[in-house]
């Protein structure tokens, strides 16, 4: 045997104690020199539970597991129901299925439609669930489908969703429905490509899938997710390769087994007339033997269906009665009833009479109705789609072009459709019930201003008159039909090319300005060039005596007056066609007379002796009568007391303004007479002038004593300004800087100041004398500052004083509390000591009430006497 080395191995053999609780459970071993002892322990364990440990100093587990960090994971079964976000998360199938299938996943909605909409608003019932606010709801079946989408209920207008509100988020977007008759559990895709517009781009939906179970129906098995064809192999076969007829079966040799063939080509015999055939092989002997037209020839053909393509050239399509024809979008017929051509326009809700009826095509910016009778104005426009906006009228609308038509169809707001400009509106409703009125066939109807409705009353100004049509069938429940003419009516300026109103005022009148080729508005008060009778001429065609007729210028007296009964008398009364003047100046009775000079003598009323063409007469006298001559076109009759009154040129009237405002230079107005009248102003532009809107009056000079003058600064002052020497103003020293002028009861003296000085009046009598002056003081009301201030003290009672003390160390108080602090107590008839230490002796008299509201403490050795009569009072 080989010589070999001894395998030595060598274990320590150490002492280790252990550490126990009381119900003998280990805690710990300790090693030599109380160092822990660690068992050597298997790496292979069973049933162990770790608590509260860490491996690798990462917590993995615990009462609630924490996060832990593995190199590998390996598992037969599991779930994460989370959606990934980072590049290294894990996902779950759901995910990985739907972006191996290219779908932009969103929330899942309650419910989808299942038909056109009318409206996207409102809390709808749809599919069988009543949404609430806030309910996703998948809208796929609008008829204008760029509207489709997914939008969030609401009592109001629908929103379109956050996750859904853009086009980028429309292509592969893919939701789940969750109830619903018909549409719960299936889930929709959206097949619209990338790179269109929202509101313009059709959106569509296409069904992806069910959650509910597939069911087979006849000839069908269903087993787990696995259709198959079910066949009894005697006249099918299901294989690997498909479905065949059994090769056993008769019918597979002789074709009078099969019935009707529906599909495939023939390739047999010719098929006789008698069998369905045509008996021919060739389309020219097929039409002869079924009698049919020849090719290219169309007199026999009845009708016409699946037609694509354009039809060339016809002469005409003759077109036969379409009476009762329904209604769709897109058909032309001819109602032989009414004698129109028709063409059904729209979403197949509106019939027009071609030639007769006229639309407007727009974008609603609120809700419109087609019953009952609506009437629409334009309320903008939307220039990108080259369309108007236009909503139901409302109440106060103060111009009248705005309206365009009534309601044909139901608009939703913000959706697309025609309203009727002209022609006939019908399967609407037109009893009125719906404005609180009955109407009647033939009624006119009109806007009403005041509720914004309709009326078949004619409105009154101020409002407008909007003339909407006539109703032709007045009646409820879609069952009438309306004639729309709008008459727009007028407003005296408002299209009138040569009317120019401004800012309109009561009693304004209306006067043509030839310079400006146009009628305006003027105040009363503007008018020039015209006279003015305090009270107008009547002319009465009726009636007798004194009670026909009036007066000018407030007289008792007839002065002129035109009457048809009665006979001619001076006072003014007359037979049919005479006029008569009263000469009396009163109301005189006579019914004869034999002079023109007498009212009650005068024979002929209208013709006074010694008078002319164009004389006025005037009493002279007691019983006498004058004339005065024919005057001067455009002179006014002027009075001269008890003289005969004078013909004088009328003065032109000026209108008067109170300007405050203009701030530009106005001139004050002179007058050469102080009495009377003139015929010229006189302004001085040059010398005085005015600003209104400051008040600034500017003047070469002025003259007088100046008394009058008040608040005049110092710079306005000065010998240039008032345009008199200094001795003018009765300053006997002559001035330099530093001097003001100070009376002395006769005249005043000049008196310099210097710094530090300034003027004090003894009395409003006395003396006023060069003082010094201190400067003044600000003062605040500080109530919140929490810090010491010091109470101030003069020295003095009254006059001035140039120091003001504290105490600084003895008196102090803070605004924020309201704390004063005193050495000793403050004496007072009502005083109160809170939380105070008295120092010194202290003697409340008879006359002070101290009132304690708090700790009191008084030094050692101080005395605090209350004196007989006086109250202390511990609160």
């Amino acid at each position: 045997m080989a010589n070999e080395t001894a395998a030595t191995n060598t274990i320590n053999i150490v002492p280790v104690q252990g550490i126990f609780n009381e119900d003998f459970s280990l805690v710990t071993l300790i090693g030599p020199a109380g160092t822990p002892f660690y068992a050597n322990i298997s790496p292979n364990q069973s049933g162990l539970n770790i608590t509260a440990s860490t491996i690798n100093s990462t917590v993995i587990g615990g009462s609630v597991p924490a996060a832990g960090t593995f190199t590998n994971i390996s598992t037969t079964t599991g779930q994460i129901s989370t959606t990934p976000s980072a590049s290294t998360d894990i996902a779950n199938k759901y995910y990985v299925d739907s972006v191996a299938q290219g779908l932009n996943l969103k929330a899942s909605c309650l419910v989808a439609t299942t038909a056109n909409l009318a409206s996207l608003s409102g809390l709808l019932t749809i599919d069988g669930v009543t949404v609430a606010a806030g309910d996703r709801v998948l809208v796929k079946n609008q008829t204008l489908s760029q509207n489709n989408g997914i939008y969030v209920a609401a009592s109001g207008a629908w929103a379109r969703s956050s996750d859904m509100d853009t086009w980028a988020e429309v292509p592969s977007a893919f939701t789940f429905i969750q109830q619903g008759s018909t549409q719960a559990d299936t889930g929709w895709v959206c097949i619209s490509d990338a790179g269109g517009t929202l509101g313009t781009t059709p959106i569509t939906w296409t069904q992806f899938g069910s959650a509910g179970n597939y069911i087979a129906g006849d000839g069908l098995a269903l087993t787990g997710n696995t259709f198959s064809v079910l066949a009894n192999g005697t006249t099918l076969n299901v294989s690997s390769s498909g479905v065949k007829i059994s090769d056993t079966y008769p019918g597979q040799t002789s074709i009078t087994t099969l019935g009707t063939i529906t599909t495939g080509t023939w390739n047999g015999t010719t098929i006789a007339i008698a069998n369905g055939g045509t008996g021919a092989t060739d389309a020219t002997t097929a039409r002869s033997n079924l009698s049919a037209a020849k090719s290219g020839a169309n007199s026999d053909i009845t009708s016409m269906s699946g037609l694509t393509g354009s039809i060339s050239s016809p002469t005409y399509i003759q077109m036969g009665s379409g009476s009762g024809t329904t209604l769709a979008a897109g058909r032309l017929w001819y109602d032989q009833t009414t004698g129109t051509w028709n063409a059904g326009m729209g979403n197949g809700n509106i019939t027009q009479q071609i030639g007769e009826e006229l639309f407007v095509y727009g974008k609603a910016s609120a809700a419109i109705n087609d019953s009952p009778l609506q009437a629409v104005v334009k309320t903008g426009t939307v220039g990108s789609s080259g369309t108007i906006t236009f909503a139901p009228a409302t109440a106060g609308i103060v111009h009248a072009d705005v309206f365009i038509g009534m309601a044909t169809e139901n608009i939703a707001n913000n959706g697309f459709g025609r309203i009727t400009s002209y022609g006939v509106v019908r399967g609407i409703t037109t009893n009125g019930a719906a404005y609180g009125e009955t109407w009647a066939d033939g009624d006119d109807i009109w806007y009403n201003p005041t509720t914004g409705g309709l009326t078949k009353t004619e409105p009154v100004a101020p409002g407008i008159k909007v003339k909407l049509g006539t109703v032709i069938s007045a009646g409820s429940g879609g069952s009438g039909s309306f004639q729309v003419l709008i008459n727009l009516g007028s407003t005296l300026g408002g299209t009138d090319s040569n009317v120019q109103f401004g800012t309109l005022a009561n009693n304004d009148l209306i006067q043509y300005y030839a310079a400006g080729g146009y009628w305006r508005n003027i105040a009363p008060s503007t008018l020039t060039g015209v006279g003015s009778v305090a009270n107008a001429v009547t002319f009465n065609n009726s009636g007798t005596g004194d009670a026909s007729g009036a007066t000018f210028n407030g007289s008792a007296a007839k002065i002129v007056s035109y009457n048809t009964l009665g006979a001619p008398k001076a006072d003014g009364t007359g037979a049919s066609g005479t006029w008569a003047i009263d000469i009396s100046g009163n109301a005189a009775t006579a019914t004869t007379a034999t002079t023109a000079t007498s009212a009650t003598s005068a024979t002929t009323a209208t013709n006074l002796a010694g008078g002319g063409a164009g004389y006025v007469p005037y009493q002279s006298g007691s019983g006498a009568t004058s004339f005065v001559g024919a005057g001067t076109i455009g002179y006014v009759l002027t009075s001269n007391g008890t003289s005969a009154p004078t013909w004088q040129a009328a003065a032109g009237g000026v209108s008067f303004s109170d300007d405050t405002t203009t701030n530009s230079t106005r001139y004050p107005l002179f007058s050469t007479t102080t009495s009377g009248s003139a015929s010229t102003i006189y302004t001085s532009s040059t010398k005085y002038q005015y600003n209104p809107s400051t008040g600034v009056l500017t003047a070469t000079g002025f003259s007088g004593s100046g008394a009058s003058l008040t608040s005049l600064s110092a710079s306005n002052i000065s010998a240039g300004t008032l345009g008199v020497a200094y001795g003018g103003l009765g300053i006997t020293t002559t001035p330099s800087n530093g001097y003001i002028p100070i009376g002395n009861g006769t005249n005043y003296t000049a008196a310099a100041i210097t710094a530090g000085t300034g003027i004090t009046v003894t009395n409003g009598a006395g003396s006023i004398t060069i003082a010094s002056t201190s400067t003044g003081v600000t003062l605040s009301d500080d109530t919140t500052t929490n810090a010491t201030r010091y109470p101030l003290f003069a020295a003095a009672t009254s006059g001035t004083v140039s120091t003001e003390y504290t105490s600084s160390t003895k008196y102090q108080y803070n605004p924020s509390t309201g704390e004063l602090t005193a050495p000793v107590p403050i004496a007072s008839s009502g005083l109160l000591l809170n939380a105070n230490t008295i120092a010194t002796s202290y003697t409340i008299a008879a006359t002070n009430n101290a009132v304690s509201a708090g700790p009191i403490s008084v030094n050692s050795g101080v005395t605090v006497t209350v004196s007989s009569g006086a109250t202390w009072v511990v609160v």
